[in-house]
């Protein structure tokens, strides 16, 4: 007879188990760090900093983290995740030294450069191989100029014809 068989206490455990795993699944903390997000419209060649930076909680290991210093390689709007697709270095050889020069707009950071000394009548110029370590930043009267890295056998003539206005960064193709 049914209404005499035991009752199923095994199995009104096994599922009050099941109800209170699925509970304690659904309140346990999501594991998440702090993941750097542009706080602000990065232009390609700006510097990754901490004014341009907010922190945001994103799920831990969704997203790889960029490195330190980094420079913006493409234009970024504000609110998107600073991955290393859209971040990079600035790669320069050893024994290069870097020069405060003025950069075109153009020139972003990472580019390739030639920097142009003229001689003092401006007759005749000397191409020196240069890589753009960061751009010019600032507009009108605030605007700073930019660093260049040129080899260091003619980092003292770059330096010293930037002190006499005899220097032009040129880009484009080799």
């Amino acid at each position: 007879m049914y209404w005499l068989a035991p009752p199923p206490i095994a199995r009104h455990a096994v599922a009050a188990l099941i109800l209170l795993a699925a509970l304690a699944w659904d309140l346990w903390p999501e594991a998440t760090e702090a993941y750097p997000v542009a706080a602000v419209d990065l232009a390609a060649g700006d510097t990754v900093d901490e004014a341009a930076v907010r922190h945001e909680p994103l799920p831990r290991g969704l997203l790889p983290q960029p490195a330190r210093g980094s420079v913006v390689l493409v234009a970024v709007p504000a609110g998107t995740p600073l991955v290393p697709g859209l971040v990079g270095e600035v790669v320069v050889p050893d024994g290069w030294w870097t020069v405060s020069v003025d950069v075109p707009d153009g020139a972003v950071a990472g580019s390739d450069v030639r920097v142009a000394i003229t001689s003092v009548g401006g007759a005749e110029a000397v191409l020196v191989p240069g890589i753009v370590v960061s751009g010019p930043t600032g507009t009108g009267l605030d605007r700073s100029p930019g660093g260049v890295a040129v080899p260091e056998g003619h980092a003292a003539a770059v330096a010293a014809a930037v002190g006499s206005g005899r220097v032009t960064v040129l880009t484009g193709t080799p």
